[in-house]
């Protein structure tokens, strides 16, 4: 990946809410339709604020690790003490202990739960029937889509 110009970078940085160094520095500028900030580059397309926020502050992605996962649970957030590279096992995995999994939260007892009812032969629908999870979701779990086949303990 090439370096961004200087001119990018500080184009990239007027449009985050630079606060405290705790604190959550929201993007100000447009956003996608799952709440990310975005930011159209010539030379690189259309970019994730988070991703360049971290690009910027840590490199280039470690090999494998191509997700930049938010510490704070904040999709507008650029501050780079609360971003970190990962792969999408610690996306899931994240997913699960904070409880975002699916449109409502979602607890390690619960996981297991869904585990253990697919383990039995029950239907993905059939597990969302009961639960009210999203389907999809659901699958995604069992699946361990993105998580070569890790598990979550």
């Amino acid at each position: 990946m090439a370096e961004y110009s200087p001119i990018t970078v500080a184009r990239f940085w007027s449009k985050v809410d630079v606060g405290h160094r705790f604190a959550c520095w929201n993007w100000k500028a447009a956003t996608d339709p799952y709440g990310y900030g975005v930011m159209s580059l010539t030379d690189h397309g259309m970019q994730r604020a988070h991703r360049m926020a971290c690009k910027l502050a840590n490199g280039p992605a470690p090999d494998g690790k191509d997700f930049v996962l938010h510490q704070c649970d904040n999709r507008l957030c650029c501050n780079p003490a609360h971003l970190h590279w990962g792969d999408g096992f610690d996306n899931m995995q994240e997913m699960v202990e904070r409880g975002r999994m699916g449109e409502k939260r979602m607890t390690p007892e619960v996981h297991d739960e869904i585990l253990a009812m697919r383990t039995k032969g029950r239907t993905y629908k059939e597990i969302s029937d009961k639960t009210g999870y999203c389907g999809t979701h659901i699958a995604k779990l069992c699946r361990k889509e993105g998580l070569g086949g890790r598990s979550y303990s």
